[in-house]
């Protein structure tokens, strides 16, 4: 008997020992005919192969030569030659590649009828056989390609039977160290990630599984914008969900109530009316800040709270974005709760009421009773379920921190029977004691799987705002995270026009677009209402899938874009309003010299653009006493307001006012 292995470097012994090939083309030859064992190889494709496309004249008598030595090193009747080529005789346990097929195929047949031991045991021995690349001595040969791809399949497959077959046996760890090494080699392999997200998740480190399956996701989105497969993301929802069959017999996940993980019922709060979000348009130009509203929500489901604040203008898609975060949410199983502040009112609460009144309708919670006497502060109604009453005698400071903590642990014992987001809108309009509540859940050490998402206009929030104090008072450990959300970017606009009307734009069509990214700076609010108000009056039409203009589109500002305009203005002072209504006059870019002299303000004019800038109306360039407007349409709204009479005074004013300064 002799031992052939070309699972790696060639290798023949036998048993006196091992059997040197010399020779690269003899060992090339040796290889080709082993690929073919026990069939006829023809003779000018054995010269083809052995020559790599270029056999020499008189290869024929050459390959002889090679086959006369190669019987007598491998002795006995091998070899055999007849009908124009080749055959060399192999038994089924002399090759190294028979064997580990036949192993791999009984370790998948014993993991098959549940004997994980005996399957690990013949999946070792297979991979045992392998030495190196196979047909490494002909690896950059065409004719060797196939086959070794074919048996590098074939090595990875078992490798994933092996991971199978160790994570049946609870092998949580050793599974998690073998497949971070697997993914790092074998980046795009989906099996690899899912056997690292089954062993962590079983290792008790939920938050890493479902990090890495954000891993792979940017993975395929970098190298071939994709998603992950169906098989994965169904993973993904059943590790935020713990879902009891991703447990094995030895390593039982649970939730801190002590109820088995993923044991949930269907829903029973459904999602908030407010966030029923209109699919007509989707919602475009925010992958980024999907991705990272995800990754915090991953975090916050392993029990570490999370609170996630964005800031920007009216009309910039805060409400949109977490509408479709929430949906997305509420469809993979968690309960989503909101709550929203209203100008001028300033209601004690008033979002954690809006928020508890939803859940409390829903949910049918037994837990409410023990804590009634502080709950009815910010739900009243609560009082007439019993006969408690809220409890006497209480400092004011002790009784608020009672409520603080009985709110607190309502929310920490209904995330730990479902994963729940509290998303807080407009919380720049908040009271003082909503603010307080908010950061006394978001700085609470106790474990809970609840993620606060808040939004606020950061044109609003000028240094002394109490919400302002709120976010610097976060430390660092705190998990909490801000993001500044910005306009669309101008391949976002051309996205949002294309979803609006349901075409794909030509080249006048993106030209519209690029126009209507300028004059809107990205803000989704005014493209949607602009180009509704240009296709309501006729000014823009489609036919046959093209824009056509019949007049020019941007001399009217829409009015609903209008009021909130008015409205954003309307904040500054009135000496400021009379400031910002000059520069106007002025064009796209003004210089503050120009509106000193024409107003004659002096340093006046300078706190009425800084008041302007802080609530992002305009916007200061690099270059020192010079701005601009933030939006386009802002100016023309401005400039709109203004009657003739005083639209021709301020250009008379503003004309001697550049004069002087040039002069």
């Amino acid at each position: 008997m002799i031992e052939f292995g070309v699972l790696g470097p060639l290798l023949v012994r036998s048993e006196t020992g091992e059997i040197k090939i010399v020779g690269a083309r003899r060992r090339a030859l040796l290889i080709r005919l082993l690929v073919s064992a026990n069939h006829s190889v023809p003779t000018a494709r054995l010269a083809e192969d052995v020559w790599e496309g270029q056999p020499p004249a008189g290869a024929v008598s050459t390959l002889a030569s090679h086959i006369s030595l190669l019987r007598q090193l491998l002795e006995g009747d091998r070899i055999h030659g007849g009908a124009g080529g080749y055959t060399l005789t192999v038994g089924e346990d002399e090759l190294d590649v028979n064997c580990f097929e036949r192993e791999v195929s009984q370790g998948r047949a014993a993991l098959a009828h549940g004997t994980a031991n005996e399957a690990v045991d013949l999946l070792l021995r297979a991979r045992g056989r392998w030495r190196g690349p196979a047909l490494d001595d002909v690896s950059g040969a065409e004719w060797a390609r196939p086959d070794s791809v074919r048996l590098e399949e074939l090595r990875l497959g078992a490798e994933e039977v092996l991971l199978d077959a160790r994570l049946a046996l609870g092998q949580n760890e050793e599974v998690v160290a073998a497949a971070e090494a697997a993914v790092a080699q074998y980046p795009l392999r989906e099996q690899f990630w899912s056997h690292l997200m089954k062993a962590l998740y079983r290792s008790g480190r939920q938050a890493e599984a479902l990090r890495a399956y954000q891993r792979l996701r940017n993975e395929l989105g970098e190298e071939l914008g994709l998603e992950p497969s169906e098989k994965l993301a169904l993973l993904e929802r059943a590790i935020v969900l713990r879902e009891p069959e991703l447990n094995d017999g030895s390593s039982q996940v649970r939730p801190r109530g002590g109820k088995r993980a993923g044991a949930l019922s269907a829903n029973p709060v459904p999602l908030p009316p407010t966030l029923v979000t209109d699919r007509a348009v989707p919602c475009v130009g925010r992958e980024q800040q999907l991705r990272l509203l995800d990754d915090v929500w991953k975090d916050s489901v392993q029990g570490a709270r999370r609170a996630i604040f964005i800031g920007g203008e009216p009309g910039i898609g805060k409400t949109r974005l977490v509408s479709e975060f929430g949906s997305a949410l509420h469809a993979r199983g968690a309960t989503v709760l909101y709550g929203r502040c209203d100008e001028d009112i300033g209601v004690p609460y008033q979002p954690f009421a809006e928020a508890l009144r939803h859940f409390i309708a829903h949910s049918g919670s037994p837990e409410l009773d023990d804590r009634q006497p502080h709950l009815t502060r910010i739900l009243p109604e609560l009082g007439l379920r019993t006969s408690s009453a809220a409890l006497p005698g209480l400092d004011p400071g002790i009784e608020r921190w009672w409520l603080f903590e009985d709110v607190a642990k309502m929310f920490d014992s209904a995330s730990a029977e479902r994963p729940m987001v509290l998303i807080l809108e407009d919380l720049h309009w908040a009271a003082a004691p909503s603010l307080l509540l908010l950061r006394h859940l978001a700085r609470a050490k106790d474990p809970a799987a609840l993620l606060i998402v808040g939004t606020f206009r950061d044109t609003e929030l000028e240094r002394s705002h109490p919400l302002a104090s709120i976010l610097a008072d976060f430390r660092p450990d705190d998990g909490v995270t801000r993001v500044s959300l910005k306009g669309l970017d101008q391949e976002g606009v051309l996205a949002y026009v294309e979803a609006s009307t349901g075409f794909e734009l030509d080249d006048q069509g993106r030209s519209f677009a690029a126009t209507l990214y300028d004059e809107a700076s990205g803000n989704p609010l005014f493209i949607g209402e602009v180009l509704r108000h240009l296709i309501e009056t006729g000014v823009v039409s489609e036919a046959d899938g093209h824009w056509t203009f019949d007049a020019d589109p941007w001399n009217d500002v829409p009015p609903s874009v209008r009021d909130v305009i008015s409205r954003r203005i309307g904040r500054l002072p009135p000496p400021a309003q009379m400031t910002l209504s000059v520069a106007a006059c002025c064009g796209a870019e003004f210089e503050l010299s120009w509106l000193e002299r024409a107003l004659d303000g002096g340093d006046a004019i300078l706190q009425d653009l800084d008041r302007a800038v802080g609530a992002r109306i305009v916007d200061e360039l690099p270059v020192s006493g010079r701005y601009t407007f933030s939006h386009t349409l802002i100016r023309r709204t401005l400039y709109d307001e203004l009657s003739l009479t005083r639209r021709s005074r301020i250009h008379g004013q503003l004309g001697l006012a550049i004069e002087e300064t040039h002069s």
